[in-house]
């Protein structure tokens, strides 16, 4: 599974497009330009009593205007990590079904970043990375960076708002 999350990270990486000028053919590479990727900030809230994980999203565009958020809640999360990357699934799932096609994904989740752009795989996030890797074909440009926690407030806010909604108590 390792080998297949790094290759498609690879063909993604290498997908560009040739464009003819008058000085000969340019390379661009297809990652999100900042003019037209929507910015999408994902976080998610954990009790490790309960295994409940509340998660969010936020969507912004290039002037950091919202253009949508949303939250929601799992049971019998495992970890943290594990709620990171649920976040981010239903985010990138929400970014494909209301039509955005050059996303940008920010996580203050280092290690699933990293897990992500270097097609680390672990057992605990194996079957969500490849359900995460599967939605990038669904976009024309798609990049995930991390962010520190003081760039991630509203996501983090609706994470946890998800968890008390749920009947988990303040986070």
């Amino acid at each position: 599974m390792t080998q297949a999350i790094s290759s498609a990270r690879k063909w993604i990486l290498a997908q560009v497009e040739e464009e003819k000028g008058q000085s000969g053919a340019r390379v661009t590479p297809k990652h999100p330009s900042r003019l037209h990727a929507i910015r999408c900030n994902t976080d998610a809230a954990w009790r490790k009593e309960t295994k409940a994980a509340g998660l969010g999203w936020v969507f912004t565009n290039d002037r950091s205007e919202p253009l949508g958020s949303g939250f929601d809640t799992r049971e019998a999360v495992r970890s943290a990590l594990t709620a990171e990357a649920l976040a981010m699934l239903q985010a990138i799932k929400t970014a494909r079904e209301i039509g955005h096609s050059h996303l940008s994904v920010a996580s203050d989740s280092q290690q699933l970043i990293k897990a992500i752009n270097r097609g680390d795989s672990s057992k605990e996030l194996h079957g969500i990375l490849h359900d995460i890797l599967d939605f990038l074909l669904s976009f024309s440009a798609i990049s995930f960076l991390y962010v520190p926690r003081e760039a991630n407030v509203m996501a983090d806010r609706l994470a946890k708002k998800a968890l008390v909604n749920f009947g988990q108590g303040p986070v």
